[in-house]
C-alpha cells in the first residue's frame, strides 16, 4: 500500500486519496453567502449564530477570510487536522460546500467582547510584528510560524495578543 502524501496544495485542490487534485480555486469566486447561510445551521450550534461564538471554547468565524476558512476546512476534511468533531462534519462537505461557507462566515460582522484597553495595545504589536518566518512544506500555511512564535510568549504576552484579536473589527 502507497504511503499517503497531503501537501498543501492537493488539500487546497480539495484531492483525496487517490484522486488528482483540480486546479484550486479562490472560495470568494465561487462561493455564495446566500448559500453559506443555509448550511450554516449546523455550524451555528458551536461557532454561533452568524458565526459569532460565545463559548471561548470555539473560534468565532464571524468576519475571518474566506481564504483561510476554507483552507481548514480542507484540511479538517483531508484528516491533515485533527478534531473528533469537526473531522466528521468537514468530511460531508463538498467543495462547493466549503467555498459557501467561506464567503457566508466573511461577510458576517462580529460582535461582542471587546478588547481589554490594558492588554491591547502590546497584543497589537505582537499581532503586527511578532509573526516571522515561513515553513513551505507544513500543510497549513502558517501552522509551523504560529507554533514557534506560541511556544516563546508568556502567560501576559498571550493574555495581550487575545485582547487585542478579540477586539479586532
Amino acid at each position: 500500500m502507497a504511503a499517503l502524501t497531503v501537501t498543501l496544495a492537493s488539500v487546497m485542490a480539495g484531492a483525496t486519496a487517490g484522486t488528482a487534485p483540480a486546479t484550486p480555486e479562490l472560495p470568494y469566486i465561487h462561493g455564495k453567502a446566500t448559500e453559506g447561510a443555509t448550511k450554516s445551521l449546523v455550524c451555528s450550534a458551536c461557532h454561533g449564530e452568524n458565526g459569532n461564538s460565545v463559548n471561548p471554547e470555539w473560534p468565532r468565524l464571524a468576519g475571518q477570510s474566506a481564504v483561510y476558512v476554507a483552507e481548514q476546512l480542507r484540511l479538517f476534511r483531508a484528516g491533515v487536522r485533527t478534531n473528533p468533531v469537526m473531522q466528521p462534519l468537514a468530511a460531508t462537505l463538498s467543495d462547493q460546500d466549503i467555498d459557501d461557507l467561506a464567503v457566508y462566515y466573511e461577510a458576517q460582522t462580529p460582535s461582542g467582547l471587546e478588547a481589554d484597553p490594558s492588554y491591547w495595545r502590546g497584543g497589537e504589536a505582537l499581532y503586527v510584528r511578532g509573526y516571522t518566518g515561513t515553513h513551505p512544506k507544513q500543510a497549513s500555511r502558517n501552522g509551523v510560524m504560529m507554533l514557534d512564535l506560541a511556544k516563546r510568549l508568556t502567560a501576559e504576552q498571550i493574555r495581550d495578543v487575545a485582547s487585542y484579536v478579540q477586539g479586532m473589527r
